[in-house]
Parts: C-alpha cells; structure tokens; sequence
C-alpha cells in the first residue's frame, strides 16, 4: 500500500482497512441532508441501509414504512423521483432479510433520466441515466437506528466487485433516520444495462467488507460466505432484461477500466519527488504482514503517542491526539484477542506518520502514532 494510498484512505471515517484496490482511490466525505457522493476518484465509502423495525411485541409490517416516493421526497426539493417510484416504471421489491444486527427491507428499485437528486458537488461526467434503490434498515434488538449503518452496494454478476465499485458507478447515498428507521435512497448509473447479466444489492457493515461477505459462483453470480459473522445480507434485483445491454455492458466496462488506468498513473505521478527515505519505507512496509509491521515500526520509527480509547457497542472510537483526530471503526474484527486493524497516516504531512490500530479484549483499542523521520 503506498503513502498516497494511506493518505487518502484517512479522508474516510469512520472506517476501518479497506481492500487493495478501493485504497487507491480518493475518499471525500461530503454532506447535505446526509448525503454521501461516491465519484470515481472522490470516492466515500457510504452508508446507512435500511430494514425492518424488530420490537418486543415483533416485526412492523410494510405499510409502517415509508413508501419510496415519500423517501424521494425527504431527500429532493424536486418531485421528479417521488413520481417516477409512483409510476409503472417502478418495481416494487419488498423483501427482508434479517442479517448481523439488522433487519434489512429492499422497498423498491426506479430507473430513469434527469431524476432528483444528482449526485452532490461536480457533477461533469455524470450519466443522467441513472437508478435508485430505496430502503430501510431497523436495528434487530430494538433499538432506534443511529447515524450509523451499514453500506450497499449494487454487484454485478461475472465481475469482480472491486473492478467496478460504487466509486466507478459515480454512487450517491442519501439518507434520514425516522421513528428509529434509517431510510437510505441509492443512487448510481443506471444498472438497466446489465439486466441480461444480474445484478444483486449487497449489504454490509463498513466499505471494503465485501471481499469478506461475498463470493462469486461458478456462473458469476454472488453467495454469501458460508461462517461470515458480520452483516451480508444479498437482494437479487428484478430488472427489466428487455432493457439488458450487453454493448453498453462492455462500453461501461472499458470506460471504467481505462478510468481506473489514468487515476493509477495519476497517483504514481504524484508520489514523484517524494523523500528517498519515505520511498524506501514504504517498500519496506508492503512486504509485511500487520504483525510485522508493528514490529518494525518500533524497531526503526520513533513513538510519537499511545492512548487508548473505549468503543462502542458497535465497535466505533473517536480519535485525537497531536497528529490529529478523528473516528474510526473496528467492526467486524475479533475483539476477543488482539488485533492489528490496518495502519493510518494522519493525514497532516505526508510520509512523516504511522498509526497502529490495535483492538483489545475489553471492548477498548490501543492507538500507537509512529514518526517515520
């Protein structure tokens, strides 16, 4: 992982070690009405998904749930959307699944130009065809939902769901929490083209756990991993096939790639000029596993602070010491035993800074910033 890579994945939180590939693109958080825009190379590893509300008394039915045009119209000032969920060209969903701490309601899918809302900020490059999924998400022991939740991701059968991330499907989340209930309306390039091939709508805790949660099949299409402990709720969409295709599909594919080819090339550009010391760190860190790392951190990087911090029930930590602050989360990994999360710059100047992030077995972390020089 290089120090670009490490910088950028910073920006993201809270977070927590995310794949090889979605470390090298840039992560921007960018908020209104809790809004998350996901863009090619700007990209936030969003959030909140919705289900469910599980009570003592048991499950609310559909109709206790917002309708998708009543959630397009919390989020849009327009009614473009609202009208479009309305319409013949809806398909209503519907479906639960209860999966980690969640019951998760797929409510419906919309397709179509020129709806409400777009994508936040810049929005050159944006195609105007584009889909939404509306859902709502409750938490499985009662409770009322947070600002947290969990991440969707639209996965496409026969391809590698890093190949094509929300990041490269220029992804925005929009969402609320109401009467407990987080409301989440998914918006990207329209997924029509790949009817012919499927497309399934993957739930999970945090950004990146889809290599953990998911597995393609023999004919391309995604399973759950059998013993998956976190959250891996999985809803096939029933697109329209008639409205499937497969040159738009490989156009899509190759447009994506060679986006993917100039961000890389872009950031090894970047890291040109960078201190020879720094460079050569780096080299030194790829080769090592987390364990590793740490050792060698102590062994040739100064100590520049240790805290620990308490964690929520949902294993998030805000941070701050005098490199900077922040949160994180270390949701999904075995607290039970030690275990050294991923390694964080601060983001304040680059290649002078590492972090550790170490998850102890009494529901606390253990933060340790090494100087690089």
């Amino acid at each position: 992982m290089s120090k670009l890579d490490e910088l950028l994945y910073e920006s993201l939180a809270p977070s927590h070690e995310p794949s090889e590939h979605l470390n090298r693109q840039l992560m921007r958080r960018m908020d209104m009405k809790k809004s998350v825009t996901i863009r090619r190379g700007l990209a936030t590893a969003a959030t909140i998904a919705c289900a469910l509300l599980v009570g003592g008394t048991g499950v609310y039915a559909y109709n206790h749930f917002l309708q998708p045009a009543e959630i397009a119209s919390e989020v849009s000032e327009r009614n473009a959307l609202a009208k479009a969920f309305e319409s013949k060209s809806a398909i209503p969903v519907e479906e639960t699944q209860q999966s980690g701490d969640y019951s998760i309601t797929l409510l419906g899918i919309v397709s179509g130009k020129d709806l409400e809302p777009c994508v936040v900020g810049d929005v050159t490059g944006i195609n105007k065809e584009r889909s939404y999924a509306a859902i709502a998400v409750t938490r499985l022991d009662g409770q009322p939902m947070g600002d947290d939740g969990v991440t969707v991701s639209p996965l496409i059968h026969g391809v590698d769901w890093q190949d094509v991330t929300l990041a490269d499907l220029d992804a925005t989340l929009h969402w609320f929490v109401r009467d407990g209930v987080a409301y989440e309306l998914m918006e990207c390039d329209s997924l029509d083209i790949f009817a012919l091939r499927g497309v399934q709508l993957g739930v999970v805790d945090q950004f990146g756990d889809e290599a953990r949660a998911f597995e393609m099949d023999a004919s391309g299409a995604y399973q759950k991993k059998a013993g998956y402990q976190g959250t891996n709720a999985l809803f096939p969409l029933p697109l329209d096939e008639s409205k499937g295709d497969e040159a738009a599909v490989s156009a899509y594919l190759d447009a994506v790639k060679v986006a993917k080819e100039s961000d890389d090339e872009e950031m090894v550009s970047d890291t040109e000029g960078w201190d020879a010391e720094v460079v050569d760190f780096e080299k030194e860190i790829e080769s090592r596993s987390e364990e590793d790392v740490a050792a060698y951190l102590k062994e040739h990087c100064k100590l520049v602070s240790t805290e620990e911090y308490k964690c929520t029930a949902e294993g998030d930590f805000s941070w701050s010491n005098e490199t900077g602050s922040g949160s994180l989360s270390v949701a999904g990994y075995d607290v039970r035993v030690p275990t050294y999360v991923g390694m964080d710059s601060d983001g304040t100047v680059a290649g002078t800074h590492y972090t550790v992030v170490i998850v102890n077995d009494n529901q606390t972390v253990t933060m340790e910033t090494y100087q690089i020089r």
